[in-house]
């Protein structure tokens, strides 16, 4: 793959980060079920789903995933599982994997079947996979973990609550936005991205304060933290240019949210 059509941008970063998170949380019995096809290869592809910086899978462990990512049928979770490895692998840079866009065609819809944490985290990848620019791609719900009608309806519950009935102009809003020290910090941030969403608005700023201030929105209250979250993850699902230009890493990823339901063995 050639790194620099596909730069390591907060993007691709944040790509890798949610596929990290789902195959590092995949039973191991799924991995020796896929390692039926490579005898001995399951601790492999466990240290692959699970080390920082595993390096690239060997032939017969890549062989094997190839395998089972192109069999939903044949046992749907180790599907998943494979993918979400095979992914890994060509974002990290480690492995290329040619097949992805020709198996897009093929099982699409088992990708969409996927539990919504899942289908997001494979489908925001595969922006970043070589190929996939030649075929008609994932549409823009497939993105998504949550929609975006349940992340309005969830800023407007925090901000008509006992917490958030503070209002000020949206100059003051912008100001205390940009204050992660200010007490009204989350809800100032809840109120600009509920007018956001609603207004279908670019939502560029929030990636910057993201990038700037992601430690405090991490320490944020509940219900705030979850709420301001959740909205600035749909952000960076729904619009392709979030974070398209960021460059080197100065913030955590965002969390993965917990919803849907799971296949066995598979986990959010």
């Amino acid at each position: 793959m050639d790194k620099n059509q596909f730069p390591l941008n907060f993007r691709r970063r944040q790509a890798i980060s949610d596929l990290a998170h789902h195959a590092s949380r995949v039973d191991p019995e799924i991995w020796a079920r896929i390692a039926r096809a490579a005898p001995g290869r399951a601790s492999a592809m466990l240290r692959l789903a699970t080390a920082r910086n595993p390096g690239p899978p060997d032939a017969p462990t890549a062989e094997a995933l190839r395998l089972a990512a192109a069999l939903p049928g044949a046992d749907y979770p180790a599907f998943l599982a494979a993918t979400a490895l095979l992914l890994l692998a060509d974002l990290r840079g480690d492995t290329p994997d040619p097949d992805a866009a020709a198996r897009w065609g093929a099982v699409a819809d088992q990708y969409r079947a996927a539990p919504p944490t899942w289908r997001a985290a494979l489908m925001n990848a595969l922006d970043h996979v070589e190929g996939m620019d030649t075929v008609d791609g994932p549409a823009p719900e497939d993105r998504l973990s949550v929609p975006r009608a349940a992340i309005i309806g969830s800023l407007r519950r925090l901000l008509d609550g006992p917490g958030g009935k503070w209002r000020g102009s949206r100059v003051e809003v912008a100001i205390v936005a940009e204050t992660p020290n200010h007490p009204r910090f989350g809800i100032a941030n809840a109120t600009g991205l509920l007018r956001a969403l609603s207004r279908r608005e670019v939502g560029q700023p929030f990636h910057r304060r993201w990038e700037e201030s992601s430690a405090t929105y991490l320490a944020l209250p509940s219900p705030e933290r979850e709420a301001v979250i959740a909205a600035v993850r749909h952000l960076y699902e729904q619009q392709p240019r979030f974070g398209a230009r960021s460059g080197a890493p100065s913030s955590a990823p965002l969390p993965v949210l917990a919803v849907g339901r799971r296949p066995a063995g598979i986990a959010d």
